[in-house]
Protein backbone atom coordinates (compact mmCIF):
# COMPACT_ATOMS: atom_id res chain seq x y z
CA UNK A 1 0.00 0.00 0.00
CA UNK A 2 1.30 3.63 -0.99
CA UNK A 3 0.26 6.43 1.22
CA UNK A 4 -0.79 9.24 -0.60
CA UNK A 5 -1.86 11.19 1.60
CA UNK A 6 -1.36 11.86 5.48
CA UNK A 7 -2.21 14.32 8.46
CA UNK A 8 -1.70 13.18 11.88
CA UNK A 9 -3.08 15.55 14.76
CA UNK A 10 -2.12 15.44 18.69
CA UNK A 11 -3.32 17.20 21.81
CA UNK A 12 -1.83 16.46 25.13
CA UNK A 13 -3.42 18.40 28.18
CA UNK A 14 -2.11 17.89 31.74
CA UNK A 15 -4.86 19.65 34.61
CA UNK A 16 -2.94 20.05 38.17
CA UNK A 17 -4.70 19.42 41.50
CA UNK A 18 -4.16 20.82 44.90
CA UNK A 19 -2.68 18.79 46.90
CA UNK A 20 -5.15 19.59 49.84
CA UNK A 21 -9.00 19.64 50.20
CA UNK A 22 -11.05 22.70 52.14
CA UNK A 23 -12.76 21.73 54.94
CA UNK A 24 -16.57 22.85 53.94
CA UNK A 25 -17.19 25.76 56.64
CA UNK A 26 -20.57 24.92 58.99
CA UNK A 27 -23.69 27.18 58.04
CA UNK A 28 -26.03 28.24 61.18
CA UNK A 29 -29.46 27.59 60.07
CA UNK A 30 -32.13 30.19 60.80
CA UNK A 31 -33.62 31.25 63.95
CA UNK A 32 -36.40 29.20 65.47
CA UNK A 33 -40.06 30.62 66.09
CA UNK A 34 -38.54 31.71 69.69
CA UNK A 35 -35.82 33.59 68.42
CA UNK A 36 -33.34 30.84 69.70
CA UNK A 37 -30.39 30.22 67.24
CA UNK A 38 -30.95 26.48 65.47
CA UNK A 39 -28.13 24.20 65.14
CA UNK A 40 -25.30 24.37 63.09
CA UNK A 41 -25.81 22.62 59.91
CA UNK A 42 -22.59 20.62 57.94
CA UNK A 43 -22.53 21.49 54.11
CA UNK A 44 -21.43 17.65 53.11
CA UNK A 45 -18.03 17.20 51.38
CA UNK A 46 -18.56 16.10 47.31
CA UNK A 47 -15.51 14.96 47.15
CA UNK A 48 -13.72 16.14 44.20
CA UNK A 49 -10.47 17.92 43.93
CA UNK A 50 -9.86 21.90 43.26
CA UNK A 51 -8.24 22.69 40.05
CA UNK A 52 -4.82 24.75 40.19
CA UNK A 53 -3.76 24.93 36.72
CA UNK A 54 -3.92 23.85 33.52
CA UNK A 55 -1.37 22.92 30.93
CA UNK A 56 -1.27 22.51 26.99
CA UNK A 57 1.49 20.12 25.70
CA UNK A 58 3.65 16.87 25.68
CA UNK A 59 6.64 18.07 28.01
CA UNK A 60 3.81 18.82 30.52
CA UNK A 61 1.96 14.99 29.73
CA UNK A 62 5.44 13.38 29.91
CA UNK A 63 6.95 15.10 32.86
CA UNK A 64 3.79 14.27 35.26
CA UNK A 65 3.17 10.28 33.64
CA UNK A 66 4.04 9.44 37.80
CA UNK A 67 2.28 12.07 39.59
CA UNK A 68 -0.94 11.65 40.49
CA UNK A 69 -1.76 15.16 41.53
CA UNK A 70 -2.70 15.57 37.52
CA UNK A 71 -5.19 14.33 35.31
CA UNK A 72 -3.60 13.67 31.87
CA UNK A 73 -5.44 13.45 28.70
CA UNK A 74 -3.64 12.64 24.72
CA UNK A 75 -6.10 12.73 21.75
CA UNK A 76 -4.32 11.60 18.50
CA UNK A 77 -6.16 12.13 14.98
CA UNK A 78 -5.04 10.74 12.04
CA UNK A 79 -6.55 10.67 8.49
CA UNK A 80 -4.83 8.91 5.82
CA UNK A 81 -5.62 8.20 1.98
CA UNK A 82 -3.56 4.82 0.88
CA UNK A 83 -3.93 3.49 -2.76
CA UNK A 84 -2.53 -0.14 -3.90
CA UNK A 85 -3.34 -1.49 -7.39
CA UNK A 86 -6.53 -3.35 -6.17
CA UNK A 87 -8.28 -0.76 -4.13
CA UNK A 88 -7.63 3.28 -3.03
CA UNK A 89 -8.90 3.62 0.98
CA UNK A 90 -9.79 6.53 2.87
CA UNK A 91 -8.52 5.94 6.55
CA UNK A 92 -9.00 7.62 9.88
CA UNK A 93 -7.75 6.55 13.26
CA UNK A 94 -8.62 8.21 17.34
CA UNK A 95 -6.75 7.52 19.79
CA UNK A 96 -7.49 8.41 23.06
CA UNK A 97 -5.54 7.99 26.31
CA UNK A 98 -7.12 9.85 29.52
CA UNK A 99 -5.79 9.22 33.40
CA UNK A 100 -7.75 10.80 35.99
CA UNK A 101 -6.19 12.50 38.84
CA UNK A 102 -5.11 10.27 42.01
CA UNK A 103 -5.29 7.01 39.66
CA UNK A 104 -2.27 5.17 38.07
CA UNK A 105 -3.80 3.73 35.32
CA UNK A 106 -4.61 5.12 31.71
CA UNK A 107 -8.36 4.16 30.32
CA UNK A 108 -7.18 4.26 26.15
CA UNK A 109 -9.76 4.29 23.20
CA UNK A 110 -9.00 3.53 19.95
CA UNK A 111 -11.67 3.62 16.86
CA UNK A 112 -10.79 3.02 13.17
CA UNK A 113 -13.15 4.21 10.24
CA UNK A 114 -12.72 3.70 6.55
CA UNK A 115 -14.31 4.13 2.97
CA UNK A 116 -12.12 1.68 0.62
CA UNK A 117 -12.76 1.25 -2.99
CA UNK A 118 -12.24 -2.27 -4.78
CA UNK A 119 -10.28 -1.31 -8.48
CA UNK A 120 -11.07 -4.72 -9.57
CA UNK A 121 -15.03 -5.54 -8.67
CA UNK A 122 -15.82 -1.65 -8.91
CA UNK A 123 -17.55 -1.64 -5.53
CA UNK A 124 -17.53 0.99 -2.56
CA UNK A 125 -17.00 -0.65 0.95
CA UNK A 126 -17.70 0.97 4.22
CA UNK A 127 -16.49 -0.26 7.65
CA UNK A 128 -14.78 0.28 10.92
CA UNK A 129 -12.89 -1.28 13.79
CA UNK A 130 -13.68 0.20 17.21
CA UNK A 131 -10.56 -0.65 20.25
CA UNK A 132 -8.61 -2.24 17.21
CA UNK A 133 -5.40 -1.69 20.26
CA UNK A 134 -6.79 -4.46 21.89
CA UNK A 135 -6.25 -8.28 20.85
CA UNK A 136 -9.82 -9.88 21.61
CA UNK A 137 -12.53 -7.47 22.82
CA UNK A 138 -12.42 -5.87 19.69
CA UNK A 139 -15.44 -4.92 17.18
CA UNK A 140 -15.45 -4.61 13.70
CA UNK A 141 -17.81 -4.33 10.82
CA UNK A 142 -17.78 -3.86 6.51
CA UNK A 143 -20.35 -3.42 4.16
CA UNK A 144 -21.21 -2.46 0.52
CA UNK A 145 -22.02 1.17 -0.27
CA UNK A 146 -25.37 1.40 -2.00
CA UNK A 147 -25.27 4.75 -1.99
CA UNK A 148 -28.49 4.97 -1.03
CA UNK A 149 -27.31 7.86 1.62
CA UNK A 150 -24.65 10.15 1.46
CA UNK A 151 -22.21 8.41 3.41
CA UNK A 152 -19.11 10.30 2.06
CA UNK A 153 -20.69 14.09 3.67
CA UNK A 154 -20.94 12.16 6.71
CA UNK A 155 -17.21 11.11 6.46
CA UNK A 156 -16.69 14.59 6.20
CA UNK A 157 -18.60 15.63 9.20
CA UNK A 158 -16.93 12.75 11.25
CA UNK A 159 -13.47 13.82 10.54
CA UNK A 160 -14.05 17.52 11.69
CA UNK A 161 -16.19 16.54 14.72
CA UNK A 162 -12.96 13.76 15.26
CA UNK A 163 -10.84 17.35 14.99
CA UNK A 164 -12.78 19.10 17.54
CA UNK A 165 -11.13 17.24 20.08
CA UNK A 166 -7.56 17.54 19.07
CA UNK A 167 -7.94 21.24 18.16
CA UNK A 168 -5.21 23.38 19.55
CA UNK A 169 -3.76 26.71 18.46
CA UNK A 170 -1.66 24.70 15.59
CA UNK A 171 -5.05 24.23 14.07
CA UNK A 172 -6.83 26.97 12.40
CA UNK A 173 -10.63 27.51 13.36
CA UNK A 174 -12.56 26.39 10.04
CA UNK A 175 -10.70 24.39 8.63
CA UNK A 176 -12.36 21.76 6.41
CA UNK A 177 -10.18 18.50 7.11
CA UNK A 178 -12.77 16.39 6.34
CA UNK A 179 -13.32 18.14 2.53
CA UNK A 180 -8.99 17.76 2.14
CA UNK A 181 -9.21 14.08 3.08
CA UNK A 182 -12.14 12.99 0.72
CA UNK A 183 -11.06 15.26 -1.89
CA UNK A 184 -7.57 13.49 -1.67
CA UNK A 185 -9.32 10.18 -2.10
CA UNK A 186 -11.58 10.82 -5.02
CA UNK A 187 -8.07 12.54 -6.88
CA UNK A 188 -6.66 9.21 -5.68
CA UNK A 189 -8.58 7.27 -7.65
CA UNK A 190 -7.63 6.66 -11.82
CA UNK A 191 -10.74 7.62 -13.50
CA UNK A 192 -12.02 11.01 -13.85
CA UNK A 193 -13.81 13.12 -11.16
CA UNK A 194 -16.90 15.34 -11.75
CA UNK A 195 -16.13 18.13 -10.26
CA UNK A 196 -19.17 20.45 -10.75
CA UNK A 197 -21.02 18.01 -8.44
CA UNK A 198 -21.05 19.43 -4.77
CA UNK A 199 -21.68 16.24 -3.27
CA UNK A 200 -19.29 13.99 -2.90
CA UNK A 201 -20.96 10.55 -2.83
CA UNK A 202 -22.28 12.02 -6.20
CA UNK A 203 -18.85 12.25 -7.02
CA UNK A 204 -18.15 8.86 -6.31
CA UNK A 205 -21.03 7.37 -7.47
CA UNK A 206 -20.77 8.61 -10.46
CA UNK A 207 -17.54 6.93 -11.10
CA UNK A 208 -18.58 3.44 -10.30
CA UNK A 209 -21.44 4.12 -12.47
CA UNK A 210 -19.62 4.50 -15.82
CA UNK A 211 -16.91 2.44 -14.46
CA UNK A 212 -20.16 -0.36 -15.33
CA UNK A 213 -20.97 1.03 -18.81
CA UNK A 214 -24.07 2.88 -17.51
CA UNK A 215 -25.41 5.58 -19.72
CA UNK A 216 -26.25 8.76 -17.43
CA UNK A 217 -28.63 11.78 -18.29
CA UNK A 218 -27.65 15.25 -17.38
CA UNK A 219 -29.62 15.39 -14.25
CA UNK A 220 -28.52 11.57 -13.03
CA UNK A 221 -27.88 12.84 -9.41
CA UNK A 222 -31.30 14.13 -8.78
CA UNK A 223 -32.28 10.36 -8.23
CA UNK A 224 -29.89 9.17 -6.18
CA UNK A 225 -31.32 9.88 -2.88
CA UNK A 226 -34.41 7.86 -3.74
CA UNK A 227 -35.30 4.35 -2.25
CA UNK A 228 -34.88 2.15 -3.76
CA UNK A 229 -31.70 2.19 -5.32
CA UNK A 230 -31.34 -0.04 -8.74
CA UNK A 231 -28.93 -3.04 -8.37
CA UNK A 232 -27.18 -5.30 -10.12
CA UNK A 233 -30.56 -7.11 -11.40
CA UNK A 234 -31.84 -4.42 -12.10
CA UNK A 235 -29.91 -3.35 -14.59
CA UNK A 236 -29.64 -6.45 -16.07
CA UNK A 237 -33.28 -6.49 -16.45
CA UNK A 238 -33.81 -3.05 -17.70
CA UNK A 239 -30.55 -2.13 -19.46
CA UNK A 240 -27.60 0.01 -18.83
CA UNK A 241 -29.28 3.42 -19.10
CA UNK A 242 -29.87 4.57 -15.70
CA UNK A 243 -32.75 6.79 -16.52
CA UNK A 244 -34.46 3.30 -17.62
CA UNK A 245 -33.48 1.87 -14.89
CA UNK A 246 -35.26 3.83 -12.55
CA UNK A 247 -38.17 4.00 -14.37
CA UNK A 248 -38.19 0.31 -13.98
CA UNK A 249 -37.76 0.01 -10.48
CA UNK A 250 -40.62 3.00 -10.04
CA UNK A 251 -43.03 1.25 -12.34
CA UNK A 252 -43.16 3.82 -14.80
CA UNK A 253 -42.87 3.88 -18.47
CA UNK A 254 -44.26 5.90 -21.30
CA UNK A 255 -41.97 8.31 -23.50
CA UNK A 256 -44.15 11.17 -22.04
CA UNK A 257 -43.01 10.34 -18.38
CA UNK A 258 -39.36 9.54 -19.25
CA UNK A 259 -39.26 13.24 -21.02
CA UNK A 260 -40.19 15.08 -18.29
CA UNK A 261 -37.93 12.95 -15.71
CA UNK A 262 -35.20 14.69 -18.10
CA UNK A 263 -35.89 17.45 -16.85
CA UNK A 264 -37.04 17.50 -12.49
CA UNK A 265 -34.43 18.58 -10.75
CA UNK A 266 -36.40 16.69 -7.77
CA UNK A 267 -37.55 13.27 -7.33
CA UNK A 268 -40.41 11.81 -5.86
CA UNK A 269 -41.73 8.81 -7.54
CA UNK A 270 -44.71 8.22 -4.72
CA UNK A 271 -46.37 11.96 -5.47
CA UNK A 272 -47.05 10.64 -8.53
CA UNK A 273 -47.76 7.61 -7.88
CA UNK A 274 -50.68 8.80 -5.35
CA UNK A 275 -51.97 11.32 -7.39
CA UNK A 276 -52.44 8.30 -10.04
CA UNK A 277 -54.18 6.57 -7.81
CA UNK A 278 -56.78 9.25 -6.91
CA UNK A 279 -57.49 11.25 -10.65
CA UNK A 280 -56.54 7.66 -12.45
CA UNK A 281 -52.90 7.32 -14.51
CA UNK A 282 -54.73 8.24 -17.59
CA UNK A 283 -56.21 11.21 -16.90
CA UNK A 284 -52.86 12.56 -15.52
CA UNK A 285 -50.61 11.77 -18.13
CA UNK A 286 -52.82 14.06 -20.34
CA UNK A 287 -51.53 16.80 -18.55
CA UNK A 288 -48.96 19.28 -19.61
CA UNK A 289 -45.29 18.16 -18.60
CA UNK A 290 -44.93 21.09 -16.49
CA UNK A 291 -47.51 19.71 -14.28
CA UNK A 292 -46.35 16.63 -14.26
CA UNK A 293 -42.87 17.69 -13.30
CA UNK A 294 -44.29 19.43 -10.59
CA UNK A 295 -45.89 16.56 -9.57
CA UNK A 296 -42.69 14.46 -9.44
CA UNK A 297 -40.69 17.63 -7.48
CA UNK A 298 -43.32 17.75 -4.42
CA UNK A 299 -43.33 16.27 -1.68
CA UNK A 300 -47.68 15.51 -1.59
CA UNK A 301 -48.59 12.20 0.92
CA UNK A 302 -51.62 9.79 0.36
CA UNK A 303 -55.02 11.51 -0.14
CA UNK A 304 -58.23 10.03 1.85
CA UNK A 305 -60.51 10.39 -0.46
CA UNK A 306 -62.48 8.61 -3.54
CA UNK A 307 -62.21 10.68 -6.40
CA UNK A 308 -63.78 8.29 -8.93
CA UNK A 309 -67.10 8.71 -6.23
CA UNK A 310 -68.08 12.45 -6.74
CA UNK A 311 -70.51 11.65 -10.09
CA UNK A 312 -70.44 15.45 -11.08
CA UNK A 313 -67.70 16.37 -13.82
CA UNK A 314 -67.89 19.73 -12.88
CA UNK A 315 -67.20 19.20 -8.97
CA UNK A 316 -64.14 16.66 -10.54
CA UNK A 317 -63.11 19.54 -11.98
CA UNK A 318 -63.08 21.98 -9.71
CA UNK A 319 -61.06 19.50 -7.35
CA UNK A 320 -58.47 19.15 -9.91
CA UNK A 321 -58.22 23.04 -9.91
CA UNK A 322 -57.65 22.86 -6.39
CA UNK A 323 -54.93 20.24 -6.52
CA UNK A 324 -52.99 21.90 -9.08
CA UNK A 325 -52.78 25.12 -6.46
CA UNK A 326 -51.75 22.20 -3.73
CA UNK A 327 -49.04 20.95 -6.31
CA UNK A 328 -47.89 24.81 -6.94
CA UNK A 329 -47.82 25.15 -2.68
CA UNK A 330 -50.42 27.79 -2.70
CA UNK A 331 -53.04 25.99 -0.67
CA UNK A 332 -51.52 23.40 1.87
CA UNK A 333 -52.33 19.78 1.32
CA UNK A 334 -53.54 19.04 4.67
CA UNK A 335 -55.98 22.20 4.52
CA UNK A 336 -56.78 20.39 1.37
CA UNK A 337 -57.71 16.76 2.99
CA UNK A 338 -59.62 18.79 5.55
CA UNK A 339 -61.50 20.11 2.70
CA UNK A 340 -62.14 16.59 0.94
CA UNK A 341 -63.32 15.29 4.47
CA UNK A 342 -65.49 18.05 4.71
CA UNK A 343 -67.14 17.30 1.74
CA UNK A 344 -67.35 13.62 2.56
CA UNK A 345 -68.88 14.70 5.82
CA UNK A 346 -71.48 17.44 5.50
CA UNK A 347 -73.39 15.80 3.03
CA UNK A 348 -74.83 13.57 5.82
CA UNK A 349 -76.66 16.59 7.04
CA UNK A 350 -77.36 18.45 4.00
CA UNK A 351 -76.71 18.66 -0.16
CA UNK A 352 -72.98 20.80 -0.59
CA UNK A 353 -71.05 21.33 -3.88
CA UNK A 354 -67.81 21.71 -4.61
CA UNK A 355 -67.55 25.13 -6.58
CA UNK A 356 -64.08 26.45 -5.66
CA UNK A 357 -61.60 26.80 -8.78
CA UNK A 358 -59.37 29.86 -7.47
CA UNK A 359 -57.30 30.42 -4.33
CA UNK A 360 -59.79 32.99 -3.22
CA UNK A 361 -62.94 30.95 -4.03
CA UNK A 362 -61.24 27.99 -2.54
CA UNK A 363 -60.86 30.06 0.50
CA UNK A 364 -64.33 31.41 1.05
CA UNK A 365 -65.67 27.93 0.78
CA UNK A 366 -63.21 26.60 2.99
CA UNK A 367 -64.24 28.82 5.60
CA UNK A 368 -67.71 28.76 4.62
CA UNK A 369 -67.28 24.91 5.45
CA UNK A 370 -65.21 25.03 8.23
CA UNK A 371 -67.91 27.16 10.34
CA UNK A 372 -70.56 24.64 9.15
CA UNK A 373 -68.74 21.88 10.35
CA UNK A 374 -68.42 23.50 13.67
CA UNK A 375 -72.20 24.12 13.57
CA UNK A 376 -72.66 20.22 13.12
CA UNK A 377 -70.07 18.90 15.27
CA UNK A 378 -67.40 20.78 17.41
CA UNK A 379 -69.75 24.24 17.71
CA UNK A 380 -68.71 27.75 16.97
CA UNK A 381 -66.98 30.63 19.78
CA UNK A 382 -66.31 34.14 20.29
CA UNK A 383 -64.16 35.42 22.30
CA UNK A 384 -64.58 39.09 24.58
CA UNK A 385 -61.65 40.76 25.72
CA UNK A 386 -61.91 44.50 27.43
CA UNK A 387 -62.93 47.04 24.46
CA UNK A 388 -60.31 49.29 25.38
CA UNK A 389 -56.94 46.83 25.26
CA UNK A 390 -58.86 45.82 21.83
CA UNK A 391 -58.91 49.35 20.34
CA UNK A 392 -55.07 50.04 21.78
CA UNK A 393 -53.43 47.05 21.08
CA UNK A 394 -54.89 47.32 17.01
CA UNK A 395 -53.46 50.64 16.13
CA UNK A 396 -50.14 50.26 13.20
CA UNK A 397 -47.04 49.83 14.00
CA UNK A 398 -44.61 51.86 12.15
CA UNK A 399 -41.10 49.87 12.08
CA UNK A 400 -38.40 50.85 9.60
CA UNK A 401 -40.52 52.70 7.27
CA UNK A 402 -43.02 49.55 7.17
CA UNK A 403 -46.74 49.47 8.81
CA UNK A 404 -47.54 46.40 10.54
CA UNK A 405 -51.39 45.83 11.96
CA UNK A 406 -51.53 43.68 15.12
CA UNK A 407 -55.18 42.27 14.89
CA UNK A 408 -56.42 40.46 17.81
CA UNK A 409 -58.11 37.14 16.83
CA UNK A 410 -61.66 36.90 18.26
CA UNK A 411 -64.07 34.45 17.06
CA UNK A 412 -64.02 31.07 14.92
CA UNK A 413 -64.00 32.58 11.58
CA UNK A 414 -60.84 34.71 12.93
CA UNK A 415 -59.05 31.29 13.64
CA UNK A 416 -60.17 29.57 11.14
CA UNK A 417 -59.08 32.65 8.62
CA UNK A 418 -56.08 32.30 10.67
CA UNK A 419 -54.85 28.61 10.16
CA UNK A 420 -55.65 28.41 6.34
CA UNK A 421 -53.69 31.39 5.49
CA UNK A 422 -50.47 30.47 7.89
CA UNK A 423 -50.91 26.58 7.45
CA UNK A 424 -50.99 25.88 11.29
CA UNK A 425 -52.97 24.40 14.05
CA UNK A 426 -53.91 27.92 15.47
CA UNK A 427 -58.03 27.21 14.81
CA UNK A 428 -57.52 24.53 17.92
CA UNK A 429 -56.78 27.54 20.12
CA UNK A 430 -60.02 29.48 20.44
CA UNK A 431 -60.95 27.07 23.34
CA UNK A 432 -57.89 27.47 25.56
CA UNK A 433 -58.49 29.93 27.89
CA UNK A 434 -55.25 31.21 28.69
CA UNK A 435 -53.94 31.61 25.36
CA UNK A 436 -54.19 35.19 23.63
CA UNK A 437 -53.61 34.92 20.24
CA UNK A 438 -52.85 38.34 17.50
CA UNK A 439 -51.98 38.27 14.31
CA UNK A 440 -49.39 40.94 13.04
CA UNK A 441 -49.89 41.62 9.29
CA UNK A 442 -46.93 43.48 7.02
CA UNK A 443 -49.00 46.75 5.49
CA UNK A 444 -52.63 45.72 5.25
CA UNK A 445 -55.05 44.56 7.74
CA UNK A 446 -55.49 41.79 5.16
CA UNK A 447 -52.37 41.09 4.24
CA UNK A 448 -51.20 37.09 3.83
CA UNK A 449 -47.30 38.55 4.73
CA UNK A 450 -48.04 37.79 8.38
CA UNK A 451 -47.04 36.36 11.73
CA UNK A 452 -48.70 34.57 14.35
CA UNK A 453 -47.97 35.46 17.78
CA UNK A 454 -49.22 33.63 20.84
CA UNK A 455 -49.47 35.39 24.15
CA UNK A 456 -49.56 33.64 27.80
CA UNK A 457 -52.07 34.87 30.38
CA UNK A 458 -50.19 35.01 33.71
CA UNK A 459 -51.90 35.67 37.21
CA UNK A 460 -50.88 38.75 39.02
CA UNK A 461 -51.63 41.97 40.44
CA UNK A 462 -52.00 43.28 37.00
CA UNK A 463 -52.25 40.61 34.36
CA UNK A 464 -49.05 40.24 32.47
CA UNK A 465 -49.16 38.49 28.48
CA UNK A 466 -45.98 36.87 28.03
CA UNK A 467 -45.26 35.43 24.46
CA UNK A 468 -44.46 32.32 24.26
CA UNK A 469 -44.80 31.38 20.24
CA UNK A 470 -44.03 33.74 17.19
CA UNK A 471 -44.09 31.54 14.21
CA UNK A 472 -44.38 32.09 10.15
CA UNK A 473 -46.36 30.21 7.56
CA UNK A 474 -45.89 26.57 7.97
CA UNK A 475 -44.86 27.09 11.47
CA UNK A 476 -41.59 28.41 10.10
CA UNK A 477 -39.08 30.77 11.80
CA UNK A 478 -39.44 34.60 11.17
CA UNK A 479 -36.24 36.26 9.76
CA UNK A 480 -35.01 38.92 11.46
CA UNK A 481 -36.64 41.84 9.36
CA UNK A 482 -39.48 41.40 12.35
CA UNK A 483 -37.76 41.64 15.26
CA UNK A 484 -38.02 44.76 15.78
CA UNK A 485 -41.58 45.32 14.85
CA UNK A 486 -42.20 42.11 17.97
CA UNK A 487 -40.59 43.87 20.17
CA UNK A 488 -42.64 47.03 19.89
CA UNK A 489 -45.97 45.11 20.32
CA UNK A 490 -44.13 43.77 23.07
CA UNK A 491 -43.96 46.86 24.52
CA UNK A 492 -47.73 47.83 23.60
CA UNK A 493 -49.08 44.39 25.17
CA UNK A 494 -47.42 45.48 28.40
CA UNK A 495 -48.15 49.02 28.75
CA UNK A 496 -51.51 48.00 27.87
CA UNK A 497 -51.49 45.39 30.15
CA UNK A 498 -53.56 47.60 33.09
CA UNK A 499 -56.51 47.43 30.62
CA UNK A 500 -56.50 43.68 30.05
CA UNK A 501 -59.42 41.63 31.98
CA UNK A 502 -59.77 38.00 31.81
CA UNK A 503 -61.29 36.79 28.41
CA UNK A 504 -65.26 35.58 28.22
CA UNK A 505 -66.38 32.94 25.90
CA UNK A 506 -69.74 32.68 24.05
CA UNK A 507 -70.10 29.15 22.63
CA UNK A 508 -72.57 28.03 20.13
CA UNK A 509 -73.48 23.96 19.26
CA UNK A 510 -76.15 23.29 16.87
CA UNK A 511 -78.78 26.04 17.77
CA UNK A 512 -77.50 26.01 21.38
CA UNK A 513 -76.07 28.83 23.10
CA UNK A 514 -74.11 29.65 26.17
CA UNK A 515 -71.32 31.91 27.78
CA UNK A 516 -68.38 31.15 30.02
CA UNK A 517 -66.09 33.82 32.07
CA UNK A 518 -62.56 32.57 32.94
CA UNK A 519 -61.07 32.62 36.37
CA UNK A 520 -57.34 31.37 37.71
CA UNK A 521 -57.67 28.34 40.26
CA UNK A 522 -55.72 26.33 42.09
CA UNK A 523 -54.76 22.99 40.08
CA UNK A 524 -55.47 20.72 43.54
CA UNK A 525 -59.00 21.72 42.50
CA UNK A 526 -60.42 18.16 42.35
CA UNK A 527 -63.37 19.05 39.34
CA UNK A 528 -60.36 19.84 36.38
CA UNK A 529 -57.99 16.75 36.97
CA UNK A 530 -60.41 14.70 34.34
CA UNK A 531 -60.00 17.69 31.84
CA UNK A 532 -56.42 17.84 30.26
CA UNK A 533 -57.39 20.72 28.18
CA UNK A 534 -58.00 22.90 31.19
CA UNK A 535 -54.08 21.71 32.43
CA UNK A 536 -51.99 24.71 31.65
CA UNK A 537 -49.85 26.12 34.55
CA UNK A 538 -49.82 29.56 34.44
CA UNK A 539 -48.15 30.51 37.54
CA UNK A 540 -46.80 28.36 40.47
CA UNK A 541 -49.84 25.69 40.63
CA UNK A 542 -52.60 28.10 39.30
CA UNK A 543 -54.71 27.69 36.21
CA UNK A 544 -56.56 29.90 34.02
CA UNK A 545 -60.03 27.78 33.21
CA UNK A 546 -63.63 28.83 32.01
CA UNK A 547 -65.96 28.31 34.63
CA UNK A 548 -68.50 26.97 32.87
CA UNK A 549 -67.28 23.52 32.47
CA UNK A 550 -69.67 22.99 29.26
CA UNK A 551 -67.42 24.55 27.04
CA UNK A 552 -64.85 21.83 27.07
CA UNK A 553 -67.25 18.97 27.04
CA UNK A 554 -68.64 19.44 23.28
CA UNK A 555 -68.41 16.54 22.14
CA UNK A 556 -68.36 15.01 18.51
CA UNK A 557 -71.57 15.79 16.20
CA UNK A 558 -73.58 17.96 18.74
CA UNK A 559 -73.64 15.92 21.63
CA UNK A 560 -73.09 17.77 24.45
CA UNK A 561 -72.53 16.55 28.09
CA UNK A 562 -74.48 17.47 30.80
CA UNK A 563 -77.62 18.45 28.38
CA UNK A 564 -79.89 18.93 30.80
CA UNK A 565 -77.93 21.24 32.53
CA UNK A 566 -77.73 23.26 28.91
CA UNK A 567 -81.65 22.96 28.14
CA UNK A 568 -82.32 25.32 31.46
CA UNK A 569 -79.59 28.42 30.86
CA UNK A 570 -79.75 31.92 30.93
CA UNK A 571 -78.00 34.17 28.71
Amino acid sequence: MTEVYCKKFDNYTAREYEAFSVIPERIQNEEDIFGHPMAYKLVPYNGEFTLKRVYNGKEYFDENKKNTLFSLAHRRLTVAVVKSEEKVALKLFLYQCDRRVSEKFYRIKTSMKYISYNLKNNRVYVGGIEDYHKKRKFRKSVKSSSFAVTFMDQYIHIINHWLSHVHDASNPLGYNLGMEAVNNFLNALPYEIDNKLTCASSKLHKVVLLQKGIKLSDNWHVFTGTYPQPKAKDFKKFGDKYLDVIMGINKLQGDKIKRVLHKVNKFNPESFAMASMFFGKDFLLSQDDDFLKQIFESELRHINFRYQDVNSKKERSNIFEIYKLVVKEEIDQNTFQDHLRFYTDLKRFEPIKWKSRTYEEFREEHLDWTELNQFYTIGSFARKYSDKFVNEIKKPIVADGVEFYPVILLDSKDYNDESFIQSNCVKGYIKRPECFIVSLRKNSDDSKERATIEYRINDGHIYSLKRVQTLGRFNRSLDESWNEVINRLDETINLNSIFFELPKIKCKVGHLIFESDSEFVDTNWPKIKSHTLLINLIKDNYILRWTDDRVNNVSSYGDIRLINEINDLEF
